[in-house]
C-alpha cells in the first residue's frame, strides 16, 4: 500500500490554491510534542499510519466532531507542495465524492503558523496550519524487489567463493 500511495503521490496534480484539511477530535488528540519543542527546537509529531486528508473543509469539520457537540473540535490545514504532496485517492475512496488525499506513514507534522478560530453553523473550531513533511525514505515495491535480488546475488557469490575455497583446499591435499 505504501508503494502504491507513494507512486500515486508522484503523479498527483496540485494547484496553487489547493489546501488540505483533516478533522481531529479535540485538543487531547495532539501529542505533547506539538506544544513543547524538544532540545533541538523541533515541534510536531510523526504519523505512524497513513494520514488521510480532504480538500473539502466541511468534511474535515464533520470529522472534528463539531456537529456532535465536541467541546474542542480541531481542523488541521495543510498546504501541499511539489515535494510534500499526498496521493489523490478520490477515485478509490470509500467515501464517494470525497476529494481524499493520502500521505504515507512516518510523515512528520509540524505547526506552520498561528492558529485561528473558525465560526461555522455548528460551532467554533480551532484551525491549526501544519506543514506535513512526507516520508521520503519509503521505498516502492520495485526498489524493494531490486534490493532483494541484489541480496540473493551477493549471497550466491559468497557461497560460490566458499565452495571454490574448499575445492582448492581439497585439490591441494
Amino acid at each position: 500500500l505504501v508503494s502504491a500511495v507513494q507512486k500515486l503521490a508522484r503523479v498527483t496534480e496540485i494547484s496553487e490554491d489547493l489546501m488540505l484539511y483533516c478533522g481531529l477530535g479535540n485538543a487531547s488528540d495532539l501529542p505533547a510534542s506539538f506544544r513543547c519543542a524538544d532540545k533541538f527546537g523541533s515541534m510536531g509529531w510523526t504519523e505512524f499510519g497513513f494520514r488521510s486528508t480532504t480538500a473539502d473543509k466541511a468534511v474535515a469539520l464533520d470529522y472534528s466532531g463539531i456537529k456532535k457537540g465536541n467541546p474542542h473540535p480541531i481542523v488541521i490545514a495543510i498546504k501541499p507542495n511539489a515535494i510534500d504532496r499526498g496521493a489523490c485517492i478520490a477515485e478509490l475512496s470509500q467515501y464517494q465524492g470525497e476529494k481524499e488525499y493520502l500521505y504515507v506513514p512516518c510523515s512528520f507534522l509540524q505547526p506552520a503558523g498561528p492558529q485561528w478560530l473558525e465560526v461555522v453553523e455548528d460551532g467554533v473550531a480551532n484551525c491549526i496550519p501544519m506543514h506535513l513533511s512526507s516520508n521520503m525514505m519509503t521505498e516502492t515495491t520495485d526498489k524493494l524487489v531490486a534490493k532483494k535480488q541484489l541480496m540473493h546475488l551477493d549471497a550466491a557469490r559468497l557461497l560460490a567463493d566458499e565452495v571454490r575455497a574448499e575445492l582448492e583446499e581439497l585439490a591441494v591435499s
